[in-house]
């Protein structure tokens, strides 16, 4: 097999001016496990009885059920974004979120994206992106809203 010209990599992100205002698209789905759960919940340390406690979720928790954090929705919700940003993010600038609903254990969800400013910075090879992302469940439900801004290499990109 020999090509001329050289192949796009599949998994590379997108360079800030590929983002148009109005843009949207969605990501794969992932489905929750408990899994998910515990190994956040130790890894973060977050020993919370409504994460750890079985008996206490069932008989004292007005959500009953094994549900995420909502910081661990937010974080999977990234990692199935991150494909389109991968190798052209240079940083993280702001974050505004808010929760909807619970996501549980044995749900699917996704992220529906909506591109909302973008703007070249000074130094001209770089520029923030807003982004308005829903995660939203195998129902339809949106289970969390998030609002990231983002600083994204140019195809000039100079480092």
């Amino acid at each position: 097999m020999t090509t001329k010209e050289p192949l796009r990599t599949v998994g590379k992100g997108w360079y800030w001016d590929e983002f148009a205002i109005g843009d949207t698209f969605r990501t794969v789905g992932k489905t929750l496990t408990d899994a998910d759960i515990m190994n956040f919940v130790n890894a973060t340390t977050l020993h919370e009885v409504l994460f750890t406690n079985k008996v206490y979720v069932e008989e004292a928790s007005l959500l009953k059920g094994r549900f995420a954090p909502g910081p661990l929705i937010y974080l999977m919700s990234e990692t199935l974004i991150l494909p389109s940003i991968q190798e052209t993010a240079l940083a993280f600038l702001n974050l505004e979120l808010t929760g909807k609903q619970p996501l549980y254990v044995g749900d699917t969800f996704y992220v529906q994206v909506e591109v909302t400013s973008t703007r070249e910075t000074k130094a001209g090879d770089r520029g923030v992106v807003e982004t308005l992302n829903h995660v939203i469940n195998q129902n339809g439900e949106i289970v969390q809203i998030y609002k990231p801004t983002r600083l994204i290499k140019g195809r000039n990109f100079k480092g």
